[in-house]
């Protein structure tokens, strides 16, 4: 692939050597692509292995440990390992990529009692589920992050760092809507709308941005355009960020 004729002619036969030195030059470029994609494929593999192994181990070292503090009478301890082991296995979830609602909002439930045990019960939560939606399906690990930032740039940074967070998940129509609403600090619509309008593959800017932008891209891409994230915000009143994702009863993981 490296042999070149060199021509200076300008009739057709040094315009047909020329486009063929051109082509095999392409050619021998994409196979030197070919092969260094082949070698970030197998990276990233090695990659998605490791980020596997990693959290079973941290899980079943989080068993143990509620194991001995069960033992040594020390129930706190139990029950934040308890927490952050169910915490993980959501996060697995085997390798699928959608769960139950109700699995996602039980995911959220201990990442809250994590971080209370950590920050001495700070924030309050009211869960107002629906039925109607607990075994629907949708992809994992969306209402989470939109509670943390909830908590990190809503609620911590209150003057007195408490407040309360309040879920709302009901179903109309063919959709399914679950609405975050937090008592913390707010901000300018404005700045709630540079951070959920922005341009598909557009980095956030702002505070909380990148974790958001996320979640938009991955709802839009396994839903349409048509689902994802809304704000709205208004200083010193709160927060509401609502996710809109269709009503799916059952969906392959595969």
């Amino acid at each position: 692939m490296e042999v070149r004729f060199n021509s200076e002619g300008k009739d057709e036969i040094g315009q047909l050597i020329l486009h063929f030195d051109h082509m095999m030059g392409r050619i021998q470029q994409l196979m030197e692509e070919k092969i260094r994609y082949g070698f970030e494929i197998k990276n990233l593999e090695l990659k998605a292995l490791q980020a596997q192994i990693n959290p079973h181990f941290l899980y079943n070292t989080l068993d143990t440990i509620n194991c001995m503090a069960i033992q040594k009478a020390v129930p706190e301890i139990a029950g934040v390992a308890t927490s952050l082991a169910t915490f993980y296995k959501i996060s697995l979830s085997r390798g699928k990529d959608r769960i139950p609602v109700c699995d996602e909002v039980l995911h959220a439930k201990m990442y809250l009692r994590i971080q209370n045990a950590r920050f001495e019960n700070r924030i309050q939560t009211r869960w107002d589920i629906s039925p109607e939606i607990e075994n629907l399906y949708i992809i994992k690990i969306v209402l989470q992050p939109i509670i943390e930032n909830a908590a990190i740039h809503g609620i911590y940074e209150r003057e007195d760092g408490t407040g309360t967070i309040t879920v709302h998940g009901y179903r109309k129509g063919e959709g399914v809507y679950i609405e975050v609403a937090d008592a913390g600090i707010g901000m300018p619509q404005e700045k709630a709308d540079a951070v959920f309008s922005s341009p598909p593959g557009e980095i956030a800017r702002e505070p909380g941005g990148y974790g958001v932008k996320n979640i938009i891209d991955r709802l839009k891409i396994a839903y349409g355009y048509e689902y994802g994230l809304s704000c709205k915000s208004v200083p010193g009143a709160g927060t509401v960020v609502t996710i809109h994702i269709p009503a799916v009863i059952e969906i392959s993981n595969e």
